[in-house]
């Protein structure tokens, strides 16, 4: 156990000792450093302070009002200064995060017009192939027999390339989260266009899904469907055999069905993802000119 003394002086300007404290070690008075922040400041205090004592002891009243008054004024002048430089840290972080968002939708936009690109390329390519087995369909000379040799020969062609997957996620977060006004009207304008825009197509491409998959199975069911590049080796009897008790009459039926549909089909798929398109490309020009 160590004491704490505390002393006085005396008249004659010696230290005594008025009174001792007891306290442990963990106990003992800490000094603390003075912030570099504040010693900065200590003189201006100082010079403040020597300023109001000379004025009260002139005894000048206007004069130490107006002093006052300057010193409140320098005070508020402060607080407005560390205020505005609030304000403008706070901008800069919105400023930051909008530009991480318009970041964010530019790299989402990008793939998505990658995607509508590879779609409309399949779709068109497959009603090539349509319109190449119309020309044949439409010879007078087809036999049935023709016609059967034709599906066994094309049922490739069931096949489906719509995708009605959009990387919406950065314009979803945006909207969820109420952050969607950092960035200009225009912009938010546009964005709201485009994603009802992007309902539709979502509407259409899978309701065109819907009906490529009802028919591919209902055509499926008629005939043994195998696609070239994956087709099982099998016995060559056992294959004509099962081709043999085909029910054709139902399977050229259903192919001619399916292949009027998916040319339809095909068609508004392309028109309506033409149209996601180009409003897609354009709001990705207006992101990047807007930096």
């Amino acid at each position: 156990m160590s004491s704490y003394c505390e002393t006085s002086k005396d008249v004659d300007g010696s230290s005594r000792i008025f009174r001792c404290l007891p306290f442990a070690r963990s106990d003992k008075p800490q000094l603390r450093a003075i912030p570099h922040s504040y010693k900065s400041a200590i003189p201006m205090l100082r010079f403040f302070r020597q300023i109001r004592q000379k004025l009260m002891e002139q005894n000048n009243v206007r004069k130490y009002l107006l002093y006052a008054l300057g010193e409140i004024a320098l005070v508020m002048v402060g607080i407005l200064l560390a205020l505005q430089v609030n304000n403008w840290n706070e901008e800069r972080k919105k400023a930051d995060l909008a530009e991480s968002y318009l970041t964010a939708l530019k790299e989402d936009l990008i793939l998505d017009i990658e995607n509508f690109e590879y779609q409309i390329e399949d779709l068109s390519f497959q009603l090539s192939q349509i319109d190449s087995l119309e020309e044949i369909l439409s010879e007078p000379s087809l036999t049935n027999s023709d016609f059967n040799e034709l599906i066994k020969t094309n049922l490739d062609i069931i096949q489906t390339f719509e995708n009605a997957n959009l990387n919406n996620n950065t314009f979803l977060t945006l909207q969820n989260t109420g952050r969607v006004d950092l960035l200009d009207e225009i912009i938010q304008f546009r964005l709201l266009d485009l994603n009802s825009l992007q309902k539709v197509y979502r509407v259409m491409i899978t309701d065109n899904l819907q009906l490529k998959y009802n028919l591919s199975e209902d055509f499926i069911a008629e005939v043994p469907f195998y696609f070239p590049e994956f087709k099982i080796q099998i016995n060559s009897a056992v294959e004509n055999d099962i081709w043999n008790n085909v029910n054709w009459v139902n399977a050229r039926r259903k192919f001619y069905t399916f292949l009027n549909t998916m040319k339809a089909v095909n068609e508004v798929g392309i028109e309506i993802t033409e149209e996601l398109k180009l409003e897609t490309e354009d709001l990705l020009t207006l992101l990047n000119n807007s930096n």
